[in-house]
């Protein structure tokens, strides 16, 4: 929270509070009723947590605890621990009554904060100190041993204070000129100045162990400790008595914990549309009509989530779809031009105009300019989601530059978006229970037919729907109008209804019939419902205001339909309710959550939300609770925010901090995992209960129970914008998100300021100059993502700085004064370095800098609680002492080198070490001592570790290279083992013994002098083994268990293979019998290996160059049933059996210079098979009567004996009906294609390259190719399709790369010219 001057005065944080003065304040704070949205003071909790523990650490851990300042501080924890029994008794808050609590606990966490901070200074120094007295090479981290920093609660960390610039003088912290001004006095006040003595005393100070360093700054802490002492004691002691609380649990040895025990339900996966089918069919058969405009628009309508966007997106990954048009594009209209840049579309953002119409232009031009390539002469599919103004349709619906039959959809929840005109095409969404959509389009009438319709309104029809319209403004004048016709054949009656009799005159009444109980169904049914004298299959169309009027002959037609509609969302929500549950086994619960979908009226959204919030509290008691709170939500939809909320209400506190802090976030904002999970934890919103799991893996779960409930989503489209894959918010959990947090706390700025002195945390979307310092100075986030003139020395509270793709040259060197940072994201600058002042950051636990910046500052290390790093790995691996960021996370490579500081002895404190770790250079490690330090087999997160030493043979070798394998051991749970250029002898130990009982693979590479290899065969997991440049020999072991029980893919490249001691005579055991890929390449023997035809699980097979396996072909592969690929090369091979052609997908022919068949023999009836793609390289293309109707993808690619393709070879060109991709390549004597390629009618993409032969394409292509490039041909036949006398079939081509290279002689390219479209 803030530390501000709230809008009371703060008298209660004064020295010797009056209390007759604050008794009624405080009176009121415990009389306030239940806080309705939005909940004031809602990071409070995490704060006070937090401040807690980090008490409990320093004053646990003090040299002297009989000193004034330790007792002092358990005083101070005493009261923080009442004030958090009182806040979990459900005492309540007023607004103003909250922000005096929040700013003396917040004092109390910046003070906690300071303490902290002065231990990290102090052990910064003395390790500076030891390493300037050690010895050369032998640089020790002995005073880390004993030390931690509160780490026992990692991540509950919030704040610090005080800070020295690089020349020594005061910073703005320091000497207090950013302090509030004005007459209250603050504990804020008093936080800023006893700060600047604390640092200039901590400064100057040697930094001895015993307590006589705090000596002179004592005074000062204990005047504000009192301070804040006396005013939490005098709100707990009166909210106390308020609540009738008479005793509190104050046990200064266990701080509270917040506890979460709910996990994650499961998501619900695409697939199904759930009601929503015959909608997605009808529009995607209208959107493969043929069409005379340019471009046509298909809207879909409806209120916020019933579906809009989902139904888009299946409409737009239909494969019908994808290959009937030449480009699609997804763009979200509502999404700012920063949050684009974020995702990925361009670094450099264009200038924007503060007024929103101006500002919704200049983006409308900037999306045309950066998919110009996409739309222009191309049919395109054009999805633009959440359009809000009609200048999007205005200007993309009347592009003039594309290909006729381009479609734009559209998703809006206002028909006010679209021109009357454009609405013909129309979906409007009402939910699952509403008939699911309407459609303004109908296609089965007759010529002729008329629709009519009776409205009190005009507004529910277009202009062009008006022209017949009649207007009724009085039953009295229609009576005169129609009463006195003298036109009306014999016999002709008018029958009139009327409310009112005054609407008749006398004459007309003789007639009459008075119903006096018009409501009651006994009327009225029951006299035209009996009627005998009617044809066969009349009817009677009946309206009604209630169901009330109908009897249950009635209601039964009436509902079938409805009846299918409830049946389609009641599956939909239980789905989203009972996950991979089978609803069957519990009935009970089947009861409750048909009562309520009920309530729920057929929103996606909210059946999402509702069933994942029910997955997690799987009890009759808890649904039926949920039930019972659960408001019944509008028929029409337009306000699902009831059940939404009530969703919120639900979740455990961590999840609402977590949630409601993203409310600060734009529409459509990509919000990267592990980035946001940093800053809820750099915020103290992650609370760990579990010791065995890291901090970043519990904010991991966090979000992944938010997923599960639809909070955040991951969308299965992509923008087109998109660098990658990024989770969103929809926008009515963001409402739902600023509803619950409120302005005062989160907020975001845009060209004006909206925030106010209560407000905490901010988002920055466009910069205005402004001059209110003294707000900025409480703020504990700020994110931004857009030009900024930030002053970084106001920012003295700062806990979050994100200031990623804000067109940054230059980081100031003030950003050293922010020393409370715990999070600073620089991704997307364009910085080459970075200022020596950050090093003095040293709450400082996540850091991501630009990949530009290729070196760090020289004291980077002094960052001692960093967890993470996100930088090139060249400037990590710059890093000199990185073994003092004791807590980092991840190190993906090392780099063992002889200058000081870069031993491999680094690796000795990184103890929290996680996922990859790849050690390189490992022969200039210097003293075997070194390797033992680095204690690899203590780092038990570490799943997958690489070892690397030269490739070539280093000049000077310190240690023998075995031993340095042996001391190498990894950890039991690794995975993933690479070992590459050992140029040991000697099998290490711990692989000899098989100890590593979860390695899942191994990959051997160029350790040549390594020839015996140990029996790899006995890990029980083993998936994957690849060896690569070396001859072994693999030990089979004393034949007494199962080789390679779980052994998934074998793969050997460049070397000579023989498993020993393997006897495939005993049919007993097993052999390779989970083996899926067999990959060998290059291979100068493999023996030892059982033959190729037992591998009957086999799914893929590559054989190259391998003689002892070629000399298996083909006869075994008619036993390989399961075979799906297949890449040989094998010059003796001269067919294919028919079996292995029925079930083989992909088949790759590599220099088989006798394939003369595809078959042993040609059959009367052509063989179909089921090839999807087929790669010829340096070989003949085969004959035989074989069908490759399903065939999409064709290689041929240095077949220099092919000239010209015979009748036969044509005739199979025919028949590649299914063909997409035609690729034909470095073919250098041919001289002609198939001339009858056109008749290919699924050819898609068509490339030629270095054919030098080539003299001309078929007259004709076919129709639907959208890609053509040529490439590396000769200039004669190059030229025939450039420039403007290209044939005009050439110009209709969507997408073409024609070059061509002008050769002087046979070995220099002279130029190249190309021509891209």
């Amino acid at each position: 929270m803030a530390l501000s001057s709230p809008a009371l005065p703060l008298h209660f944080l004064l020295p010797n509070p009056k209390e007759e003065a604050i008794k009624p304040l405080l009176l009121q704070m415990a009389a306030s009723p239940c806080a309705a949205s939005p909940q004031h003071g809602l990071f409070l909790p995490p704060a006070l947590h937090s401040t807690i523990h980090r008490l409990v650490s320093h004053v646990s851990k003090s040299a002297a605890p009989s000193s004034t300042l330790q007792q002092q501080l358990e005083i101070l924890q005493r009261s923080l621990l009442t004030t958090a029994d009182v806040m979990a008794s459900d005492t309540q808050l007023s607004f103003d009554s909250m922000i005096q609590l929040t700013d003396a606990i917040s004092a109390a966490d910046d003070l906690a904060d300071e303490l902290e901070y002065k231990d990290l200074e102090e052990k910064v120094e003395q390790m500076e100190k030891a390493a300037a007295n050690q010895e050369r090479n032998a640089f020790q981290l002995n005073v880390f041993r004993e030390f931690h920093t509160s780490e026992d609660y990692i991540g509950s960390d919030v704040g610090s204070s005080g800070s020295v610039n690089k020349k020594g003088n005061k910073s703005p912290i320091v000497d207090g000129s950013f302090a509030a001004e004005g007459a209250d006095s603050s504990v804020c006040a008093e936080l800023c100045n006893g700060s600047s003595n604390l640092v200039n005393e901590s400064t100057n100070s040697k930094y001895n162990n015993d307590d006589t360093s705090l000596d002179a700054s004592s005074s000062h802490f204990a005047d504000r400790i009192m301070k804040i002492v006396e005013s939490l004691n005098l709100v707990s002691s009166y909210l106390a008595d308020a609540k009738g609380i008479t005793s509190l649990n104050c046990d200064l040895s266990r701080p509270p914990k917040i506890s979460y025990t709910d996990k994650a339900a499961s998501s619900l996966s695409a697939g199904n549309m759930f009601g929503y089918n015959d909608a997605r069919e009808r529009l995607v058969e209208k959107l493969l009509e043929s069409d005379e405009e340019n471009v046509s628009i298909f809207p879909i309508f409806g209120p916020g989530g019933v579906g809009k966007t989902t139904l888009a997106h299946f409409v737009y990954s239909d494969q019908r779809v994808v290959k009937y048009f030449h480009s699609r594009v997804w763009i979200c209209a509502s999404d700012d031009l920063n949050v684009m840049r974020i995702a990925g579309v361009t670094a450099n953002p264009p200038a924007m105009s503060n007024s929103h119409t101006s500002h919704e232009l200049e983006k409308l031009k900037f999306i045309e300019e950066v998919l110009q390539d996409q739309l222009q002469e191309k049919r395109f599919l054009l999805v633009l989601d959440d359009v809000q103004s009609i200048e999007w349709t205005a200007r993309f619906g009347s592009l003039k530059n594309c290909r006729r039959g381009s479609k734009i959809v559209i998703t809006a929840r206002k028909e006010g978006v679209l021109a009357d005109r454009e609405k013909g095409n129309k979906i409007i969404l009402k939910g699952l229970m509403k008939g699911a959509c309407q459609l303004g389009y109908m296609e089965n009438f007759e010529e002729g037919s008329k629709i009519a319709i009776t409205t009190r309104e005009e507004r529910v029809v277009d202009d062009r729907s008006k022209a017949n319209k009649i207007v009724f403004k009085g039953l009295k004048e229609w009576m005169a109008c129609f009463g006195s016709r003298k036109n009306y054949g014999e016999g002709s009656n008018t029958v009139t209804t009327a409310p009112d009799e005054t609407v008749a005159d006398d004459r007309d009444k003789a007639n009459k019939i008075v119903l006096k109980q018009n409501r009651q169904k006994e009327y009225w049914l029951p006299c035209f419902g009996c009627m005998d004298n009617c044809g066969k299959d009349g009817n009677i169309v009946m309206t009604a205001s209630e169901e009330a009027l109908e009897d249950d002959r009635v209601k039964q037609k009436k509902n079938i339909l409805e009846d299918q509609k409830e049946d389609d969302f009641l599956s939909f929500f239980s789905r989203c309710a009972f996950g991979y549950e089978d609803p069957q086994k519990y009935p009970e619960l089947q009861i409750i959550a048909k009562g309520i979908a009920t309530k729920l009226k057929g929103s996606p959204l909210a059946a999402k939300a509702v069933g994942g919030l029910l997955q997690t509290k799987f009890t009759n008691e808890q649904w039926t609770k949920f039930l019972h709170e659960l408001p019944e939500l509008e028929e029409d939809l337009t306000d699902i925010m009831p059940a939404l909320s009530l969703c919120y209400q639900f979740l455990p506190p961590p999840l609402k901090w977590c949630f409601a802090y993203c409310s600060m976030f734009p529409k459509g904002y990509p919000f990267n995992v592990d980035n946001i999970v940093n800053i809820w934890i750099s915020q103290g919103f992650i609370q760990p209960t579990d010791s065995n799991k890291i901090v970043e893996d519990v904010g991991r779960e966090y979000f992944d129970h938010l997923v599960s409930m639809s909070f955040f989503e991951l969308p299965n489209y992509t923008r087109s914008y998109w660098k990658s894959s990024y989770h969103v918010m929809h926008d009515l959990f963001l409402d739902l998100a600023k509803s619950v947090v409120g302005a005062s706390e989160c907020s975001s700025y845009k060209n004006k300021r909206c925030f106010d002195q209560t407000t905490s945390h901010l988002y920055i979307q466009s910069w205005c100059e402004h001059d209110d310092v003294h707000q900025w100075k409480y703020f504990r986030s700020v994110i931004v993502n857009t030009i900024h003139a930030i002053n970084f020395g106001v920012l003295m509270r700062i806990r979050v700085l994100d200031l990623s793709y804000s067109c940054m040259t230059e980081l100031p060197d003030c950003i050293g004064d922010c020393i409370y940072l715990r999070y600073l994201d620089l991704a997307g600058n364009s910085l080459h370095k970075l200022p020596d002042s950050l090093c003095k950051l040293y709450h400082l636990q996540f850091l991501v800098v630009p990949d530009m910046c290729r070196r760090l500052p020289r004291r980077v290390n002094s960052l001692i609680k960093l967890r993470y790093l996100n930088a090139s790995n060249e400037a990590v691996t710059r890093i000199a002492g990185i073994g003092s960021l004791t807590s980092l996370q991840e190190l993906k490579e090392f780099d063992v080198k002889v200058t000081k500081g870069h031993d491999i002895g680094q690796l000795k404190e990184l103890r929290e070490l996680r996922g990859q770790l790849c050690i390189r250079n490992l022969g200039t490690v210097k003293r075997k001592e070194e390797v033992i330090e680095a204690n690899l087999s203590g780092k038990t997160r570490i799943e997958k570790l690489q070892l690397k030493w030269q490739r070539r043979k280093a000049v000077k070798v310190w240690v023998d290279v075995d031993e340095v394998l042996e001391c190498l051991e990894p950890p039991p749970n690794l995975k993933e083992l690479e070992i590459h250029w050992f140029g040991g002898c000697r099998t290490p130990s711990w692989l000899e013994k098989q100890s590593l009982t979860l390695l899942q693979s191994i990959h051997l590479k160029g350790c040549k002098r390594w020839q015996q290899l140990p029996p790899l065969g006995y890990l029980p997991v083993l998936q994957f083994l690849g060896i690569d440049s070396m001859d072994a020999t693999i030990d089979g072991g004393d034949g007494s268990v199962e080789i390679f029980p779980t052994l998934r893919e074998l793969w050997l490249a460049d070397a000579s293979i023989f498993l020993d001691g393997i006897s495939f005579e005993d049919q007993s055991r097993k052999f390779f019998h989970q083996l899926r890929k067999l990959s060998a390449v290059n291979c100068k023997f493999i023996k030892g290996l059982p033959p190729l035809s037992l591998f009957s699980s086999l799914e893929e097979l590559e054989i190259k160059m391998c003689p002892d396996l070629e000399n298996e072909l083909p006869l075994c592969l008619k036993d390989l049933n399961k075979l799906k690929t297949l890449k040989i090369s094998a010059p003796n091979l001269t067919c294919f059996p028919d079996e292995m052609m029925q079930h083989l997908k992909h088949l790759e022919i590599d220099t088989c210079q006798n394939l003369v068949s595809w078959l042993v023999e040609d059959k009367e009836d052509a063989l179909h098979s089921s090839l999807s793609s087929l790669s010829v390289i340096n070989s003949p293309l085969p004959t035989g009567s074989i069908l490759l109707t399903s065939l999409r993808e064709l290689k041929i690619d240095g077949c220099s004996k092919i000239r010209v393709f015979t009748k036969e070879q044509k005739d199979w060109f025919a028949n590649l009906t299914s063909l997409r991709n035609l690729r034909i390549t470095n073919c250098m004597n041919l001289v002609a294609l198939p001339p009858n390629l056109h008749q290919l009618g699924s050819l898609e993409k068509l490339t030629i390259s270095g054919c030098r032969g080539l003299k001309s394409l078929p007259s004709d292509l076919p129709n639907p190719l959208k890609v053509l490039e040529i490439w590396n041909c000769n200039q004669g036949f190059t030229f025939q399709y450039l420039g403007e006398e290209a044939p005009e079939w050439i110009k209709s081509i969507p997408y073409k790369s024609i070059a061509y290279r002008k050769f002087e002689n046979v070995n220099k390219d002279c130029r190249l010219e190309k021509v891209r479209n």
